[in-house]
């Protein structure tokens, strides 16, 4: 919970909300954060189809700032708000992960504060972008991955194939995330079953998530 409190501080604080608004910024840093606030300042609120529920998401959070406290009514905030929080809990899902790894608690936290400094994480989740929420899920999908080769449990299967229909919901190249696949292959017991429910859980968050939004 600490590590997650500091690192919404420091993803929040560190880049300015005016980086998001000017158009060069786009150009140099390839950042996504100008186009998507100009477009939703300009009626289009859904501004790509492989990210609809960073959209969706983004949108809901503009539309109900007023009645959440620290929230301002702009497109910049709302949207930023998603890559401060997804970076935040994905560094702190990765402290956590490594703790479950190692049962040492500061080789977990340097790995994960070693990420989080990193150029890519801190960059995407200081800024607006539809890059962290679905990397943040994508996290989860791993940890799950790493639980269904201790323990050959349908449960855990399902779990992991609903957090990749939720990362493929924020951005659709999640389905990439098919390399963790092989883990259900370690146990040839209830091979069928466990891959039956997986991708039936994926499937039915992912696909009929996406069509629904």
């Amino acid at each position: 919970a600490f590590l997650f409190t500091a690192m919404l501080v420091v993803y929040g604080y560190s880049i300015p909300d005016s980086f998001n608004t000017v158009r060069e910024n786009r150009r140099f840093f390839d950042s996504d954060g100008e186009y998507i606030t100009r477009q939703f300042r300009q009626g289009q609120t859904i501004g790509h189809n492989d990210h609809v529920l960073y959209h969706v998401l983004g949108g809901w959070l503009f539309s109900h700032a007023g009645n959440m406290p620290g929230f301002s009514k702009d497109p910049v905030s709302s949207h930023k708000a998603m890559s401060v929080f997804f970076g935040a809990l994905g560094v702190a899902l990765l402290f956590l992960y490594g703790v479950s790894l190692t049962g040492r608690i500061a080789p977990a936290l340097l790995s994960a504060l070693f990420i989080a400094g990193s150029a890519g994480h801190w960059f995407f989740s200081a800024t607006v972008d539809t890059y962290v929420p679905s990397l943040c899920f994508s996290i989860v999908a791993l940890g799950l991955a790493l639980r269904c080769l201790r323990q050959q449990r349908v449960g855990n299967y399902v779990a992991l194939g609903a957090a990749v229909g939720m990362a493929f919901l924020f951005r659709t190249d999640a389905v990439l995330l098919v390399v963790l696949a092989p883990v259900a292959f370690v146990a040839r017991q209830r091979l069928f079953s466990r891959l039956a429910a997986g991708i039936a859980a994926c499937a039915l968050v992912g696909a009929g998530g996406y069509a629904a939004l």
